[in-house]
């Protein structure tokens, strides 16, 4: 019933292609009369029970016009045959007996499923110097013997232009997927180099994948989505591939108190991505009254569909801009709303794929011209940022309003009434992280026109912020994201909260604190070092530093097995 559900919302859209993501899903669905233990461990019935399941699903899916595709890693076995002998959970060059295996899988999957296309991912843990020959040489041959009668995509991911390009000379018929802001949407704009993977076979789908600087609030602004179609349609796309908004718990979401599946959660992301994908090149105006119109019907009530539909647009580029500024991390391990240290601010250069067209300086340029008593060219970051909790505070403003007027659906749009909420927050503390910033540069010039701690108001008035905002999510949401932390630091627990980042920037705070004393010392007369480093020394009574080591937080623990790297350490602040 529920895959029922599914199929039946992606037909209304409509959407016409379904991919399931998998590691190695070969020995899962088929019988092998080779290689036994590659499905050895398995509970009796399972491959057949899934091979039924498997058909049902594909006329199903037929009887909508939606095709299923495949995704697959390489190189991946079953954990069976990888138990059976003695492999690695990533192998990263081929051996004879890793090639005649995957063949076999592949080409017995194909022979039972042609109608199921292959979506291959080269990488990520194959070597990039053997891909070309992997996929040409290996995979391509098993497909054609198995006699595929659907698509077949190679992802960029794991891959590079060169490479892939062997891959389209030998197989013109390949569709190649790219990303379309890496794993975020930053801008309206696709990722320049779309444009040469498109080149290679005229074949190319651009990837919304997880946009990671939206997690975990609801995002779905129609015109935006519009714009960012026809980005992806100037450098070459043919087609689109879309992530759910959390794909690592499809279909639930993150909100304890909201049950529904993501397809009703965020009913309007899907809808507006399909409907554009179709066609962008509408007229807005006619969108609008379109998108009204669908408002109206959810909620009951024209004016709430006319402030929340302004609400959504108002707010579209609050979170993309602060990652295009800022470029929180380049995957899904770093998401805008986490946050960032001040040291780790000042030194974000921005997106690094495109020029920002908004923008004057990037940050570390900027904060130089302040630091030199320059004059910074505009729009500088801090007026960028101003925007954005401009934007962010009419945003909420628009949204608290709607929810006042709904008639229907009232718990769904309060919700999305205090997720803009959450995000004018996250502006705010960017704001005031960057005021800091700005603060700082300026005393450090030589005429120093601010006291040496006057940034300490800004970053402690951000620190208030973010305490806000994880009272506010921390009764609606059990966490930001699930996968592992990289920014502010890298964080072992997963799924991991607001609630559990405030202690780290209450802690740089402190730091900073104790740093501020009435009458500074004179610089030093050491070399300079700009931010923290350890010195490494040779030997254990630290007369003899052998080398720096640059770290990035404050925060030092060694395992048991790097105990002499802790023994012969020191941390040292050197620089402004």
């Amino acid at each position: 019933e529920l895959w029922i559900h599914w199929l039946e919302f992606l037909a209304e859209q409509p959407f016409n292609t379904l991919t399931l993501w998998n590691g190695h899903p070969f020995a899962y669905f088929v019988p092998f009369e080779q290689y036994s233990e590659a499905q050895d461990g398995m509970e009796p019935g399972l491959v057949e029970r899934n091979r039924q399941m498997l058909h049902w699903l594909v006329e199903e899916g037929r009887q909508r016009n939606i095709q299923f595709i495949f995704e697959f890693y390489n190189i991946h076995t079953s954990v069976y045959f990888q138990e059976a002998h003695d492999l690695p959970d990533e192998i990263s060059v081929p051996t004879d007996p890793l090639r005649e295996y995957t063949s076999y899988a592949v080409e017995r999957f194909v022979s039972e499923f042609p109608e199921v296309g292959l979506h291959i991912t080269p990488g990520e843990a194959l070597d990039i110097n053997w891909t070309d020959r992997w996929v040409n040489d290996v995979l391509y041959p098993a497909i054609e013997r198995g006699g595929i009668q659907a698509p077949v995509l190679v992802r960029s991911w794991g891959l590079d232009l060169p490479h892939a390009r062997k891959i389209a000379e030998v197989h013109p018929e390949t569709w190649f997927e790219r990303k379309f802001n890496v794993e975020m949407i930053a801008d309206t704009r696709a990722d320049p180099e779309n444009r040469e993977w498109a080149d290679l076979s005229g074949r190319h789908v651009v990837n919304i994948h997880m946009a990671a600087n939206l997690e975990p609030f609801r995002w779905s602004p129609p015109e935006y989505i519009r714009r960012c179609v026809l980005g992806a349609l100037e450098t070459g796309a043919g087609g689109l591939h879309l992530y759910p908004r959390k794909a690592w718990r499809w279909p639930d979401g993150s909100e304890p108190g909201d049950p529904r599946l993501q397809w009703d959660r965020d009913r309007m992301w899907f809808e507006a991505w399909a409907r554009y994908a179709w066609r962008a090149d509408r007229d807005p105006v006619v969108e609008k009254a379109w998108w009204l119109d669908r408002l109206e019907q959810e909620y009951g009530d024209r004016s709430a569909a006319e402030l929340l539909l302004e609400s959504k647009e108002t707010g579209a580029d609050v979170l993309p801009l602060i990652q295009r500024l800022v470029w929180v991390g380049d995957s899904n391990h770093s998401i805008v709303t986490s946050g960032i240290l001040l040291s780790q601010l000042e030194k974000a250069g921005g997106i690094p794929f495109m020029d920002p067209p908004d923008l004057g300086q990037r940050i570390p340029a900027y904060l130089e011209t302040v630091r030199m008593g320059g004059n910074p060219v505009g729009p500088t970051p801090v007026e960028l940022l101003e925007r954005a909790l401009d934007q962010a505070d009419r945003t909420a403003a628009l949204a608290d309003q709607a929810a006042l007027r709904a008639q229907r659906r009232i718990v769904d749009i309060q919700a999305w009434a205090r997720d803009a909420e959450a995000v004018r927050l996250t502006a705010r503390f960017y704001l005031e992280r960057m005021k800091a910033a700005e603060l700082r540069a300026r005393a450090e010039r030589l005429d120093a026109p601010v006291a040496h701690d006057a940034f300490l108001k800004e970053l402690e008035a951000s620190l208030e912020t973010y305490r806000e905002l994880a009272a506010l999510t921390d009764p609606h949401y059990d966490s930001i994201s699930d996968v592992p932390m990289w920014h502010p630091v890298q964080m072992e627990k997963v799924p991991f909260h607001w609630k559990d980042i405030v202690p780290l920037f209450e802690k740089e705070v402190a730091l900073y604190r104790e740093m501020i004393v009435e009458n500074p010392v004179e610089a030093s007369v050491e070399p300079i070092h700009e931010g923290l480093v350890g010195l490494l020394f040779s030997d254990s009574g630290l007369n003899r530093p052998r080398e720096r080591d640059v770290v990035g937080n404050l925060d030092f623990v060694w395992s048991a097995d790097q105990s002499e790297r802790g023994k012969h350490w020191s941390a040292e602040w050197r620089g402004f």
